[in-house]
């Protein structure tokens, strides 16, 4: 019975390969390319923030172009001589002395946002997610069933 815990206590202590012996582990084992295996499946789903972030950023545009609209129909309607300066689409309003502030979005506005647009890009990337976690299951079990059938059964 000691012999056995002694056994125990040595298989215990063996350490978990660190990144690099993994790795060549899986390169030695499997192949180099297997290294890279299930790439194009993690790099599609890259889209998830940058459609996030884009949709994000066109709220907020739209948004505060409203907020930009209110303000000069505000100080139009109060009388207040009103010029543009720098002309165009991105041109800043004033009334001879002082620079009107920008509108910005408040937390909430701001965190409301967010939230749609991450829901919104949670939702469009939900079937690569999904695909990417059954193909995992599906190859670990295919993993798992070829060393079930390769080591024998001795009885345990």
């Amino acid at each position: 019975q000691q012999q056995q815990q002694q056994q125990v206590a040595v298989q215990v202590q063996v350490q978990q390969p660190n990144l690099w012996e993994m790795m060549h582990q899986i390169a030695t084992n499997e192949g180099v390319l297997q290294l890279w295996h299930g790439t194009w499946s993690s790099l599609l789903l890259v889209s998830n923030p940058a459609i996030q972030y884009f949709l994000y950023e066109q709220i907020r545009v739209w948004v505060l172009g409203i907020k930009s609209d209110r303000q000069l129909r505000r100080r139009r309607r109060l009388g207040r001589g009103v010029a543009v300066v720098g002309g165009g689409h991105g041109g800043r309003e004033t009334d001879g002395g002082s620079i009107p502030s920008l509108p910005q979005l408040t937390a909430m506005e701001a965190f409301a946002f967010g939230a749609l647009s991450k829901t919104v890009a949670t939702v469009v990337t939900y079937p690569l997610q999904l695909a990417q976690v059954l193909i995992r299951l599906r190859n670990n079990e295919l993993k798992n069933n070829n060393t079930a059938t390769a080591v024998p059964d001795d009885g345990r």
